[in-house]
């Protein structure tokens, strides 16, 4: 297919056009996470999957016009800054940028597979190239959820209190034969059955001696301590006043802390994705060589290997100089 001087196959410009619109429902539906009620967990799935699958057809063949489809490649992760990104695009423009060069990495590298391969494979092909583009979708997903709500709660308190509620309640089973009460219960509760334990049996605790001893480890610790927080409520007060600290002194660091974290989260999911991915893969070659979009040529290219200089395997060639011939006459 011609567009006036521009040579176009195809093959090439569906899958990439279908690597363009995957992309576009990846960001668009990415852009709604962090709890909202837009957001669709399946759209995300066929977005990432239609891309990724388009992705690997655009690697395991040969393009006809190679500069269009890195254009619509990198077009692909710009539609996230429009998408994403709009009002942060001082983000969204370098991520897009970064998963894009990543994404071209993944191409070469499976253009560089292609050439050592005698006949295509698409599972050991795809599976060198699909690591460095999940790299790159990665970068564009731990963006959208540094700039989104969830992001920011994640900032402020970087340990859910439900987290430890749950950490507390494994833990209690293993602690209560320890001190002789449970640690689940209001601070209240668990002073007066401390206190209790050290009067002799059947006295009470005074709730004056109780508020006493809350008051010394609220002054102990430096944070407020009510009579109905529990032991998860104070350990929460005191992670966010250390964090706090923290943050006050390095608060970039412990940004980009959390960028990294949750980028290596990402590509630990992307894990599944690449066997889902190379399943699919060989389902769409197969509809593709069936429908004669696509197909299977022998080239003939010579292989060139390297070899010790005297293996014995060439002779060189006598380079003797020709003895010079003239048909003019002698004059001598």
């Amino acid at each position: 297919m011609e567009i006036g001087k521009l040579r176009l196959g195809v093959g090439e410009t569906l899958a990439a056009l279908a690597f363009v619109i995957g992309s576009g429902i990846t960001w668009s539906s990415a852009a709604s996470f962090s709890g909202s009620p837009d957001f669709t967990p399946i759209a995300l799935f066929v977005g990432l999957v239609l891309a990724a699958v388009s992705f690997g057809v655009l690697a395991l063949t040969n393009a006809v016009n190679p500069w269009v489809v890195r254009g619509l490649l990198f077009f692909g992760f710009l539609l996230a800054v429009p998408l994403a990104f709009l009002n942060s695009m001082y983000l969204g423009l370098p991520a897009a940028l970064l998963a894009g060069l990543l994404a071209e990495a993944g191409l070469w590298r499976a253009k560089h597979i292609r050439n050592i391969l005698r006949t295509p494979m698409i599972g050991f092909t795809v599976r060198r190239a699909l690591p460095l583009y999940f790299s790159g979708v990665s970068v564009v997903l731990t963006a959208i959820l540094f700039l989104s709500p969830l992001g920011e709660d994640t900032l402020a308190n970087p340990v859910p209190e439900p987290v430890i509620r749950q950490s507390v309640k494994l833990a209690d089973p293993v602690i209560r034969p320890l001190v002789g009460y449970s640690v689940q219960g209001q601070i209240d509760d668990i002073l007066a059955s401390a206190i209790e334990n050290q009067l002799p049996a059947g006295e009470t605790a005074d709730q004056r001696l109780i508020d006493v001893q809350r008051e010394r480890y609220s002054e102990r610790y430096g944070i407020p301590i009510a009579g109905e927080d529990t032991v998860a409520d104070v350990i929460a007060k005191l992670l966010d006043k250390q964090l706090l600290k923290i943050e006050d002194r390095i608060e970039q660091y412990y940004k980009i802390g959390f960028f990294l974290a949750a980028f290596f989260v990402f590509q630990l999911v992307s894990l599944p994705f690449t066997w889902v991915t190379t399943t699919l893969l060989f389902a769409a070659i197969g509809l593709l060589r069936m429908v004669k979009v696509l197909r299977v040529k022998t080239s003939r290219r010579p292989v060139r290997v390297l070899r010790w200089a005297d293996d014995g395997s060439e002779k060189p060639k006598s380079r003797e100089p020709a003895e010079k011939t003239s048909d003019a006459p002698n004059q001598t």
